[in-house]
């Protein structure tokens, strides 16, 4: 009887323990969460700050279209005419990555680093202030002093001389790669090649999105064959490449970029975010896309016929360039988070160590991901260089 109750009790102890368990992962999962999304929330508001600072075109970058791509997956439609979220008609800018994210737009435009509440941080404050240079009140986008002339060079840079200035970047860093975390001087050498770098690629993602920097990301910097299959999918989305590197070469990189484990974990919860947004765009996109295919085969039966269906197609075509618009907006964030969350020697580290090829974003991540479930202890126990 006594050895049966004994039983039972351990029994009941590991289930309480096992819930135990589940609760903290949950939890700490909650908590990474929140700060990706506060994260996002700065990155969005420093981008708009900077686009207003550098263009007096408002139409070039709109802050509702970013919005909208930090909106809720399956709460509403992309911005377009009949959505809910972020539109031109719609009535609302729900926030999924950024809560409260309308009303804390304008506070962040002033003063110089992103801003923010002790009490707003109160759930992810901690896990960021193990990351000193994403603490509160840091400039996360590094772009302090960037002039206009800056800008309106990267808008005009050709490809082919993006990619001569960055191998030259690399050329630069490599040698200090072996150095980095022992010799003070080759560690302070490498984070101002990865300043640099972060510089140039931010400029060129921010002004110069379609025509340079996809295609910067998804071919090869010494030539232009493609690293990707599909183009417009940049690097950011699983698809088979139709020249890529081996996974070695990623485990090198992320190996070689030391991440510490809250890096990681906020790495790993930004791409599951924007992939998930992305899952959403292009889903609401097909939608309008079949939508548009019955309208205008309506039409091409009957020329002269239905009004209605003639308004119908003006306007999922609007809704479908927005969709479009939107999902480049969204890589243009996702691009700028992953750039924030490094430190410029880590950033150098990195691209120093995988060039030739762009970074492939979900073979990274998924290294990341399985480290952080296999064997958290390879992570930098610490945050080396802000």
């Amino acid at each position: 009887m006594r050895r049966s109750t004994l039983q039972r009790l351990q029994a009941l102890c590991a289930d309480r323990a096992a819930q135990v368990a589940a609760l903290e992962s949950a939890n700490q999962s909650l908590r990474v969460r929140d700060a990706t999304m506060r994260l996002a929330e700065r990155v969005l508001a420093e981008v708009q700050r900077h686009h207003s600072a550098m263009s007096d075109d408002a139409s070039e970058l709109q802050l509702v279209r970013l919005q909208a791509i930090l909106a809720c997956p399956g709460r509403g439609s992309t911005g377009s005419t009949g959505g809910s979220t972020g539109s031109t008609g719609g009535s609302s800018t729900s926030t999924a990555w950024a809560p409260g994210l309308s009303a804390s737009v304008g506070g962040l435009a002033d003063g110089v680093g992103s801003s923010g509440s002790a009490a707003d941080d109160a759930g992810s404050g901690d896990l960021l202030a193990a990351i000193p240079h994403l603490a509160l009140g840091q400039a996360l986008l590094r772009l302090e002093g960037v002039t206009r002339e800056e800008v309106e060079a990267a808008k005009a840079m050709p490809l082919r001389e993006l990619k001569a200035r960055w191998t030259e970047l690399v050329a630069e860093g490599r040698p200090f790669l072996d150095h980095e975390h022992t010799d003070p001087a080759a560690a302070a050498a490498l984070s101002s090649v990865g300043a640099h770098m972060g510089r140039l690629l931010a400029l060129a993602c921010l002004w110069n999105l379609d025509a340079v920097f996809l295609k910067f990301m998804s071919t090869r910097t010494d030539g232009d064959e493609a690293a990707l299959v599909d183009r417009a999918s940049a690097v950011w989305v699983d698809r088979e490449t139709a020249e890529d590197a081996g996974m070695d070469l990623w485990e090198g990189g992320v190996r070689a970029a030391r991440l510490s484990r809250e890096q990681g974990q906020i790495t790993v919860a930004a791409s599951d975010m924007f992939m998930s947004r992305l899952a959403t765009l292009r889903e609401e996109r097909a939608r309008l896309s079949k939508e548009l295919a019955l309208y205008t085969a309506e039409v091409a039966a009957a020329p002269h016929g239905s009004v209605e269906a003639h308004l119908s197609i003006s306007a999922l075509l609007e809704d479908i360039e927005a969709s479009t618009r939107n999902e480049s907006a969204a890589f243009m964030l996702v691009a700028q988070m992953m750039r924030v969350i490094l430190t410029p020697r880590q950033y150098a580290s990195l691209w120093c160590t995988v060039y030739p090829w762009p970074i492939h974003q979900m073979a990274c991540v998924e290294i990341t991901r399985r480290t952080l479930k296999s064997d958290p202890s390879l992570f930098a126990a610490s945050v080396a260089d802000p």
